[in-house]
């Protein structure tokens, strides 16, 4: 349903039922006949325990972030038949909060996707031509092992698209050696930088090759799962020196690193009622096209604008005075040099912020903007209890259990799911083991009330339903008869999905 304005706290009474937005639309899954499931997830943000991954990454944009800038001109090309209206974090951000710990492998190889999706953009490139999924580091075998412990063959693969695309580039062997350059500073997540742990070459046929510097750095077996072996997994002697670190110690650390990127304007981020930046839609542009691969005819001011700009919420100031109050924001990520790299689209909840979309530069990946970004609204709730202390949560939208790109939401502990049947909040760890057997079913314990609605319950809220007519507002009984016959099986389905409290309270209108 679209909904023209609506109060915050209807809209959080809605989520707290399952609900979202996509503009001024709201909509709930029917859960009970999708194949992909959609629990609405949260986290209380006083109990956030963060991962060792989660604050190396903000550890990795505090260090590095001061000295980025994003290139002069980035090429607007792309293509899709439709823009991907995704309700929550981008597909990308996604693979941000999946990104993998200790495997050596794959963190060269997204490394190298994110270096070949600049040096595309640089050729401009029309992002169809190329998948960056398709980079890949191989461990080399047998007598391959004296030239190199891992190999890619990237640089060929770019040029010969740039070569079907009719886009002039060096030879392979000069391409080859850009993007080693690229790489060789780049961090390898906990293994440090790719130069201080690999000597990179490039062979005559345009092959970038990877041998390890140290022995102390053991690769996992992969074959090991098949043939019953363990995999063993070393690091470089200075990291395993380090004292180990605890959840408080992670997260007084995040903090610190968020605060000094804010004092010395590194990295800074402010939130500001949503409204049309031509600024904004650029970056917008550039990450759907180069990111989602859409095409730049079907990206409008006016889509852009139906999508992430309005709102039917209505802002209102905190209980204080104070802050930026609730309603519907965009928290805008500046470089030191006042470059727009991210764009996050947030609502502002008498109970949480809802995240609602995540867009940025494609350049600025290789900061991991997902999860950055999760864990800077998670500080920006932190900030905002204090001035309104009801407003403790952080709700990332659905949760869906049966596709690994949704799940790094579950990274942030500890979150609950909204239970479908009792309408109450669960624990996620208890509800793995149960959606690993059930797509769809109670979460809650077994005595946990079920939710379900009465038959007069239903009719005694039809009556009370305020319904908007071009001569006024009015009831269902006050309706002629025919027109009642006719509503009130919707209307009914209606009070099932809201429930009868809020059906008695938000006008409805039939347009």
């Amino acid at each position: 349903m679209q909904a023209e304005i609506m109060t915050v706290d209807h809209y959080q009474r809605l989520i707290d039922r399952g609900w979202r937005r996509s503009g001024t639309w709201l909509y709930k899954p029917s859960n009970d006949k999708a194949c992909c499931v959609q629990h609405t997830i949260r986290l209380d943000v006083r109990q956030f325990v963060p991962t060792k991954k989660q604050a190396q990454i903000v550890s990795k944009v505090h260090r590095t972030v001061a000295h980025f800038e994003t290139p002069s001109e980035a090429p607007l090309t792309g293509t899709t038949d439709e823009v991907a209206m995704e309700d929550d974090r981008t597909s990308d951000s996604n693979s941000d909060h999946g990104a993998r710990d200790g495997n050596l492998v794959s963190e060269l190889t997204e490394l190298l996707r994110r270096v070949v999706l600049t040096a595309a953009s640089s050729f401009s490139l029309p992002a169809e031509r190329f998948d960056p999924n398709k980079v890949q580091v191989r461990e080399s075998t047998g007598k391959q092992k004296l030239l190199a412990d891992f190999s890619s063959p990237v640089a060929i693969q770019l040029a010969a698209s740039c070569k079907k695309a009719g886009v002039p580039v060096d030879g392979v062997t000069q391409l080859a050696n850009r993007i080693a350059a690229e790489l060789a500073p780049m961090e390898a997540g906990a293994f440090g930088r790719v130069d201080s742990i690999l000597d990179v070459s490039v062979s005559d046929n345009g092959y970038l090759n990877f041998k390890l510097k140290s022995p102390e750095i053991v690769m996992p077996d992969l074959g090991s799962e098949q043939s019953g072996g363990k995999s063993k997994q070393k690091v470089n002697e200075h990291k395993s020196n380090h004292p180990k670190t605890t959840p408080s110690s992670r997260l007084e650390s995040i903090l610190d690193h968020i605060n000094k990127m804010e004092q010395d304007g590194d990295l800074t981020v402010s939130t500001v009622p949503s409204s049309f930046s031509e600024e904004e839609f650029e970056v917008y542009v550039r990450y759907q096209t180069v990111v989602h691969h859409d095409r730049r005819d079907k990206l409008s001011v006016k889509q852009y604008t139906n999508f992430l700009v309005e709102s039917p919420l209505i802002p209102e100031p905190f209980p204080t005075g104070e802050g930026v109050g609730y309603g519907s924001f965009h928290q805008i990520y500046r470089t030191r040099k006042g470059q727009i790299v991210a764009v996050g689209v947030v609502d502002i909840l008498p109970k949480c912020l809802s995240s609602v979309y995540l867009f940025y530069d494609p350049t600025f990946s290789k900061f991991s903007p997902g999860i950055y970004s999760a864990i800077r609204e998670i500080y920006t709730v932190q900030q905002l209890s204090a001035l309104a202390p009801s407003l403790h949560y952080y709700y990332m939208g659905f949760y869906i259990h049966t596709c690994p790109k949704m799940r790094y939401k579950g990274d942030y502990h500890p979150s609950e799911l909204l239970c479908p049947i009792t309408q109450t909040w669960v624990p996620l760890d208890k509800c793995i083991p149960l959606l690993e057997t059930r797509k769809y079913g109670k979460l809650a314990a077994e005595d946990t009330t079920e939710y379900k609605l009465d038959e007069s319950t239903v009719g005694s809220a039809l009556n009370r339903i305020p319904i908007l007519l071009p001569s006024g507002e009015c009831r269902l009984p006050q309706l002629m008869e025919a027109s009642q016959e006719v509503l009130k099986s919707p209307l009914s389905q209606y009070v099932t999905r809201v429930g009868p409290e809020l059906a008695s309270e938000i006008h409805l209108s039939f347009g």
